[in-house]
């Protein structure tokens, strides 16, 4: 559960200063309430574990190459209408440059259909 937490707690101070990067200034109070939220949520979620209100089933051979399949897949196939997008922007439209605003829409849909997917493939 350390590692864990610690996994988190990096990802979290990772993406608040990369949304830093882009707005100008870190939003500090941002951070701080998502890891007191992240660890609230922890306790909570370890207390039950320890009641056996919860049981972690662990994944079976065939689920995880099912989760790497879609991983793989979803991530090629995202990578690529990335690329056909910059493609067609930098040669059929000629712009040398890319709105912040659609990288940023395209990497969060892509993150949630990540998400989604996996949680779906995790379920058949």
């Amino acid at each position: 559960m350390k590692v864990h937490f610690i996994n988190v707690v990096a990802v979290l101070a990772a993406v608040f200063i990369g949304i830093g990067l882009f707005v100008g200034e870190v939003p500090w109070l941002g951070l701080a309430g998502s890891v007191i939220g992240f660890s609230i949520a922890e306790i909570i979620r370890g207390n039950k574990v320890k009641k056996g209100e919860i049981v972690d089933a662990p994944n079976d051979e065939r689920v995880t190459t099912n989760i790497r399949r879609f991983e793989v897949t979803m991530f090629a196939l995202s990578y690529g209408v990335l690329f056909l997008y910059a493609f067609i922007a930098r040669y059929a439209a000629d712009t040398n440059t890319i709105r912040t605003d659609y990288v940023l829409i395209y990497i969060v849909a892509v993150f949630f259909i990540w998400l989604i997917g996996i949680s779906i493939v995790k379920k058949r």
